[in-house]
């Protein structure tokens, strides 16, 4: 065997591993680690944001009830509250975050003692002015980011002893459910939180395998029993290496 052909044989055997780290995904990591390198934060402490008419607080990202193409439906949980969740799942292309006509609204969050962010549900059933953090929430970014991470709450089930924890897993909605988009509208990943660990959570998202931001949009959805409140947003669009 010369030199040559020995050469071939070694490039065609690394080949499957170098298409296999060249797969693009998004993966859960930490918040502190997007903390880290990421400084500017959406804290909705400045009372200058006017997100009823749909304005971004900031150039990059839009807020919204849904992406445009979307619809939603309304959905109980198991206090029979209502809740608004995705029905017909796909946007349209590109991706733009849609304005509700009621909301979301910016009030205090007792969980983490400061301005928060919180999508307004329908006003309908037994209970109407429990629609605070019943609603869908749709972030629009352009251009797209790399990093994604956020502070919320998810803790109405365990105040609840008759109720079974695992009781939202086979849900779509589950108790928080994070999906993200590219901009032709394709769904990347879908991430639920369906344990109910009382209080606030951290949550912090990475692509890897591409060297470029692939994430246009990012929407919430969930039927924890009070709600959902978003707060301390943090992103980047700049992807300052290859992540694998």
């Amino acid at each position: 065997m010369n030199s040559m052909t020995l050469r071939i044989i070694m490039l065609f055997s690394v080949l499957p591993l170098a298409a296999q780290a060249e797969v693009f995904s998004i993966k859960e990591i930490t918040y502190a680690e997007i903390e880290e390198f990421v400084s500017g934060v959406i804290d909705f402490e400045d009372n200058s944001f006017d997100l009823k008419n749909g304005l971004p607080p900031f150039a990059v990202v839009t807020f919204g009830e849904r992406f445009s193409g979307q619809t939603l439906k309304h959905k109980q949980d198991f206090l029979l509250d209502w809740h608004n969740v995705l029905d017909d799942e796909t946007p349209d292309s590109p991706v733009i975050a849609v304005p509700a006509t009621h909301g979301p609204v910016i009030q205090a969050d007792d969980h983490w003692g400061s301005m928060a962010l919180f999508p307004i549900g329908p006003s309908i059933g037994p209970y109407p002015d429990r629609d605070l953090g019943r609603g869908t929430l749709a972030m629009s970014f352009d251009p797209p980011i790399c990093f994604f991470a956020f502070r919320t709450a998810i803790d109405g089930m365990t105040r609840y002893r008759n109720v079974n924890e695992t009781a939202l897993r086979d849900k779509p909605q589950s108790t928080l459910n994070i999906r993200f988009y590219d901009e032709e509208g394709r769904e990347l990943a879908s991430f639920i939180r369906s344990r109910n660990a009382e209080g606030p959570i951290e949550l912090g998202f990475m692509q890897s395998g591409q060297a470029e931001a692939q994430i246009a949009g990012v929407f919430l959805q969930g039927l924890d029993l009070w709600g959902f409140s978003i707060d301390d947003i943090r992103f980047d669009p700049s992807c300052p290496l290859k992540l694998f």
